[in-house]
Order: structure tokens, then sequence, then C-alpha cells
């Protein structure tokens, strides 16, 4: 039964001044909270007033009146978020407390002790739940960004994991907040693609797109290891996310037909078992799983065709270029790509393009069966003259 309900802003749920803090219970779900949640929260939080109503939490009072606590019934998830977001808040100020005011002063300390609890200068306010190590990523976090000092293991691709994603998804809404403020006063710009003109309210002002940068110029074609074996092999180094692609790519591959071709596939990420079950299905797939940059150097080298997967069904596709597309192009090997919104129209000489027209699976088939030779040439004229650190800092003092 529950016993009252009271309406609290967050500074009382997470009151610097309490003697309490909150743990979620091992019986509870792990953390799974996404992109989708984290905008919803960012958003209700800033565009709404302090009476606005972000959402219920549930929780029992235990302990003694020396180490009380509420144990997390409902709400965990927005618990844990909520203080995701005052860390990434608290990592920023810090950053830049030279640019606080004297009344601000207090600001970072009230921060502190709200995400601190008081019975232990290692111990947070919150206590998430031990599932999927969600705990141990916490306190990773936490000691990473000062908040903590004791020990906590970080475990593999602790980037990549929920905990770490969100805090880094915060950090970057916090970022683009103040960079909006800021961007009155820039004089000129260098920009990742063209959109991002519009985007950010360019103007009449100067403006380049770099949408890379080269350490060396690349091969001659025939540097290039070229595969003489008769067994063709496509290639994904990468994360290994649904969002990138990596089921269209896998379902594509598999309607190729043709024991001499083989999909190997590197990285990790939550395709992982959707990747592990296709392989099970088709011997023709390698998953090897996060392997080491020489290891994923070598897979690279030794490849018929390479493919970057990540489609363009987005709008944040116009204001990003990735990396991986210049990597792939600077091995010398086919590659297979969409031609993402932020792509400038030159690239479509490079690469062998999969669109509306022409599907994966047949981009793929072309470019093992296509001659590659001028596309990397063209390439190579292309990176010459505007991807060198040399040419881009020219164009930059020009600005």
């Amino acid at each position: 039964m529950i016993q009252s309900v009271n309406k609290y802003h967050i500074y009382e749920i997470l009151s610097a001044d309490g003697n309490f803090y909150y743990t979620i219970p091992k019986y509870q779900r792990e953390y799974t909270w996404s992109y989708r949640e984290w905008e919803a929260l960012y958003d209700d939080i800033s565009e709404n007033n302090d009476e606005y109503f972000i959402g219920s939490i549930i929780c029992i009072p235990l302990g003694d009146a020396i180490n009380p606590y509420l144990e997390v019934i409902d709400g965990q998830q927005r618990l844990t978020t909520i203080s995701l977001f005052l860390t990434a808040i608290y990592t920023r100020l810090k950053e830049h407390r030279e640019d606080l005011s004297e009344d601000d002063d207090d600001v970072l300390p009230s921060l502190r002790k709200s995400l601190k609890s008081k019975n232990s200068p290692n111990e947070m306010k919150l206590v998430p739940q031990i599932q999927n190590f969600n705990k141990d990523d916490f306190d990773h976090l936490m000691n990473e960004t000062g908040l903590r000092k004791a020990s906590a293991p970080k475990h593999p691709y602790y980037p990549m994991r929920k905990i770490a994603r969100c805090f880094t998804y915060f950090l970057k809404r916090i970022d683009i907040k103040r960079m909006n403020r800021l961007i009155n006063s820039v004089d000129s710009f260098v920009i990742l693609t063209e959109p991002m003109k519009d985007m950010l309210q360019v103007g009449s002002r100067p403006y380049i797109v770099v949408e890379g940068i080269i350490d060396s110029l690349p091969k001659a074609y025939s540097e290039i290891n070229q595969a003489t074996s008769d067994i063709k092999t496509v290639v994904y180094t990468g994360k290994m996310n649904m969002a990138f692609g990596i089921k269209e790519l896998v379902d594509s591959f598999m309607e190729i037909e043709g024991e001499n071709y083989r999909l190997v596939l590197c990285g990790d990420g939550d395709a992982k078992e959707y990747v592990l079950q296709k392989a099970q299905e088709d011997n023709r797939i390698d998953y090897r799983g996060q392997v080491s940059p020489d290891e994923a150097k070598r897979v690279v080298e030794n490849a018929s065709v390479l493919v970057n997967p990540r489609p363009n069904d987005s709008e944040y596709t116009k204001y990003s270029f990735p990396s991986k597309n210049i990597e792939y192009l600077m091995s010398g090997k086919p590659v297979v790509t969409y031609m993402l919104g932020g792509m400038p129209e030159k690239y479509s000489e490079f690469i062998y393009t999969a669109d509306c027209n022409i599907s994966l699976k047949d981009a793929m088939i072309n470019a093992l069966n296509g001659e590659n030779k001028e596309k990397y040439r063209a390439f190579c004229n292309y990176a010459s003259r505007h991807l060198t650190a040399k040419n881009i800092v020219s164009e930059i003092m020009r600005l």
C-alpha cells in the first residue's frame, strides 16, 4: 500500500542536505534507456517550466536513523538518467569553472553534494542495480569525473555501454547548447558537411567544408595488396550496431549465391546476437568479434571489397561524414556504401553506391566484379588536393 504521495522538485529528490541515498534492488531490470528516452527527458527539462512533471518515482524507506535509504521500486530508469544528466552538467561546469560568476560559486559544491552520499566520501546518492555490470559502469564513471575515489572495474567496451553512452549524450547536448550561444560571435567556420552551413546559420560569413584529414598520401595502386584467391571476401570493421545497417549487410550478403564468397565482420554492438545467429545459418559468415587495430588493418588489407552499410535514413546523416569511408578509400579496395546526406557529391565517383535504385546486394556484386583502379585514382587526386593537413591549413588561412 502506498503510504504517501508527494510532489518534489528534482533538487529535493537529490537534496544536497539529505542524509539518505537511493538503492535499486537486484531484482529490477538493468538500465535500458537509450537515445529516444534521453532526448525526450532532456527536451522536457529544457523546454518546460519548473513545475513540469517529468515522471513518478516509487520508493520504500528502509535502513535506520543512522543509515537511512530508499529502495526504488519504480522510476529507476528515470532516476539513473537524471543522475547521469547532473553528472554531465557537473563535468562541464568543472571544466569551465573560470567562466562562472561570483554568484555561481556555490553551484559546483551543491551539485557535488546532490550526487554524493553524506554517509561516505566514496559512495554516491544513487546505487544502481548490479545487472549487466550497471553499478560497476556507474562507479567507474564517477571515478573518471572525480566524484568518487575508490576502485571500480572498467569492463570491456565500456564506452559503448548504456551508462557511458547516456553520459556522453548529455555532454554533447550541453556542448551544443553552449555552442549555439556562442555562434553569433564566430567570424568564420570550418564545418564537416555542406548542410551544416544552414544549421549553424553561417549566412554570409566565410566557411570551408573539411570532411576529413589524411596523415599521408594514398599509396600507388600498384602497391595495393590485390586479392588473388578464388575466395572473394566482403569486410566490415566497426561498431556492430543495428542502427549502422549491420542487419541489412548480413541479410544482403546471404542473398548472394556462391560458395566462394565470405563476409568477415569485426566489432561489437547490439547486432552481435543477430550476426552470431546468421553465422550459424550461413557458414560463409565469419564473425570475429572485437579485434585489435593491427588485426583490423590486416583484415582490411586482405579484403576483396569493403562495405560501410550505414543507411541514409535519418536527419543527422546530413551533418555527419563517416571517417570509415576515408579509411576504406585509402586502402585502395573497392568500397560499397550509401551516399549519405552529408557526403560531397564527388564521392559518388569513388565508391560503389547503394541507393533506392541499387540494392546493397547488387552494389556488393558490382564491386566484387568491377574494376577499381580508376575510382581509386580519382580518390587519390581528390585526397591530395582536399584532405591533406597542409592544404586544409592553407584554406583556413584564406578565410
